[in-house]
């Protein structure tokens, strides 16, 4: 399997688009949960945009969890979007949206 290119800020060789948890290869728990945040803190760096949203988060697993609350502390536009009805083996679903 491949591994898309990624920086120590988790930014890919795409500019503006940021890869935490397993899609970047990492698939410890505690890790993911950890680069989610930190992903967060880098893309908190670039707020500001006439975008609607200040980031779009792919996923609900460790990572995406971790980047929905981060996203949420830094106070960012964000929405999170999950294909499964269950979330980093929670029986709960998701679909939170935040706009400011």
């Amino acid at each position: 399997m491949d591994i898309p290119q990624v920086n120590p800020n988790f930014e890919t060789n795409v500019p503006g688009i940021f890869i935490a948890g397993e899609l970047g290869g990492m698939g410890l728990i505690r890790k993911t949960a950890s680069q989610g945040m930190q992903a967060i803190e880098n893309i908190a760096k670039l707020k500001g945009s006439s975008n609607p949203y200040d980031v779009v988060i792919i996923g609900a697993g460790p990572a995406g969890l971790a980047a929905t609350l981060g996203a949420m502390e830094k106070k960012l536009r964000f929405v999170t979007i999950e294909q499964e009805e269950a979330l980093a083996a929670a029986s709960s679903n998701i679909r939170a949206t935040r706009s400011s």
